[in-house]
């Protein structure tokens, strides 16, 4: 065999090792850079909502409006269930939310599941 033909059989295979690693490296890179974003958008999503939830259950009960049928829809964890029901019919994101808890709750999309 030829030194030419040695030398290539070996530095084909490192390179080959070294083209995969970096790969993966730079592979699982991304990918944690695109969780840290998602998760800051989460918490942006989620601190609007507290503010919208917060202010507007300060407004109604400064209106001292009363709860019947007609000004329940006023109060904040009605109004912002019905808006988390809606919210899906204006994305294609996959993003849901619920108005149960401030706490978060991961929920898949029904194409993920």
């Amino acid at each position: 065999m030829k030194l030419q033909t040695k030398i290539l059989v070996v530095l084909i295979p490192v390179f080959l090792l070294l083209f995969a690693a970096h790969s993966i490296f730079t592979y699982q890179t991304v990918l944690d850079d695109v969780k840290v974003n998602l998760r800051r958008e989460a918490k942006n999503v989620l601190a609007i909502l507290m503010s919208t939830r917060r202010i507007y259950h300060a407004q109604f009960l400064d209106s001292g409006l009363p709860v019947n049928d007609e000004t329940v829809g006023f109060l904040p964890a009605h109004a912002l269930g019905e808006i988390s029901r809606d919210f899906p019919n204006w994305t294609d994101s996959g993003l849901r939310f619920n108005n149960v808890s401030d706490r978060a709750e991961p929920k898949k999309c029904r194409r993920c599941r």
